[in-house]
């Protein structure tokens, strides 16, 4: 799913969600015994220009709304069901079957993800999740294509 899209088509159908979604930060988190992960921001964030920076989407992960005037929360709940009902609309779903071997790279700021049910009689699957931050990867990337920096 193209988070860029979801906006897009968010800011013409509801803008007034598209605001409220923007306008809180609230926390986001997620824990275990081996990880306890928390972010404090507003589910979509915006560039200069107004186009996506960050769609963060999750909904086992949001918080108690702390953060959002009590007066607000109904709204704020109205706006997350409209960015979700955009979000699981069937025209915004994309399907994609990896080959043996191959391998894909996804921009969790942009890309919601989700993962299909499998079944195990029709051969194995071997999932693997790195986390990189696109600050470095870009970084290595003006390193190896010879883009300033040190020589």
């Amino acid at each position: 799913m193209d988070g860029a899209n979801v906006v897009a088509q968010l800011r013409q159908t509801n803008p007034e969600a598209l605001e409220i979604m923007t306008d809180y930060a609230v926390e986001f988190r997620l824990w275990s015994k081996k990880a306890n992960t928390m972010s404090l921001s507003p589910p979509v964030i915006l560039d200069e220009l107004g186009e996506l920076a960050l769609l963060r989407y999750a909904n086992w992960t949001v918080q108690p709304l702390k953060t959002v005037p009590f007066d607000r929360v109904p709204d704020w709940y109205d706006a997350y069901r409209a960015l979700a009902e955009q979000i699981n609309a069937p025209e915004n779903r994309v399907s994609y079957r990896c080959s043996p071997e191959e391998m894909l790279l996804i921009n969790n700021h942009r890309v919601l993800h989700g993962r299909d049910a499998f079944d195990d009689g029709l051969g194995r699957r071997h999932f693997q999740q790195v986390y990189m931050e696109l600050d470095d990867l870009s970084g290595f990337r003006r390193l190896v294509e010879g883009e300033g920096g040190a020589k």
